[in-house]
């Protein structure tokens, strides 16, 4: 999870002080669960659990929102060449997002937050747009965010090795499809709901149940209804606690 300005672990932070020296931004760290730029909408309300606009790590891989089938909420993933991550990972320096800055008021109630995170020089970096119609900040900064958070969807999607379900809507009453796993119900909180993790086998079961039924399936387990979304873990992300970006 990012946390805005805070110094990475000691070899971390050497790969990526190397990579900026001298003030010229030059090779990323080729990390394969080394997030290097992430870019995330937060709708007004709670906060939303889906997966980030965009994602690039170390190794090229590039993570977007799939589309949706059923209570699945998917990804896509591509792989660009190390050249293609350089230009990328250049750019968005380029753009100013090695800053802590936000641009627009937070303050505004209704408003939308585009959060984008950048691994530089040692640290973790957040800005944010935030906005009620269009995002604000400047126009180099809000053509780049834009041009990655609003491409289509594209790549293959991976088998989910780790699988988050959400529970929302819980209730006492009665019926529901039999949930055979440990109750998300009572799982960690979680913008929206409340949160459990599967692995393994039990997280492609879940996948495959999950584009069985649709988003307004109640289930049940333990005498508690509720209703479920399912949404494969990223390659950085270790638990439930990483769902929420706040």
């Amino acid at each position: 999870m990012f946390r805005p300005g805070r110094a990475l672990p000691a070899l971390a932070a050497a790969g990526l002080l190397a990579a900026t020296a001298c003030g010229d931004v030059d090779v990323p760290p080729r990390e394969r669960d080394g997030l290097l730029l992430r870019i995330r909408t937060e709708p007004p309300g709670p906060g939303s659990t889906s997966v980030p606009d965009y994602s690039l790590y170390g190794d090229g891989t590039v993570i977007t929102p799939g589309e949706p089938v059923g209570s699945l909420r998917p990804f896509a993933v591509t792989r660009l060449r190390d050249t293609e991550v350089d230009q990328r990972y250049r750019a968005a320096h380029e753009a100013g997002l090695a800053a802590d800055e936000t641009h627009g008021d937070a303050a505004v109630l209704g408003a939308t937050s585009i959060r984008v995170d950048l691994r530089s020089g040692g640290e973790e970096h957040r800005t944010e747009l935030v906005f009620t119609d269009r995002p604000a900040g400047p126009p180099e900064l809000v053509d780049f965010v834009q041009r990655l958070r609003t491409a289509p969807p594209a790549g293959a999607e991976p088998a989910a090795d780790r699988m988050a379900v959400i529970a929302h809507d819980a209730d006492s009453a009665p019926g529901g499809r039999p949930w055979p796993f440990p109750s998300p119900a009572a799982g960690s909180r979680v913008p929206g709901g409340r949160c459990t993790v599967l692995t393994g086998g039990d997280a492609a079961t879940a996948a495959t149940w999950a584009r069985e039924t649709d988003p307004g399936t109640r289930w049940g387990s333990g005498g508690v209804g509720f209703r479920l979304v399912f949404r494969p873990l990223l390659p950085d992300e270790t638990g439930c606690a990483d769902l929420d970006p706040r």
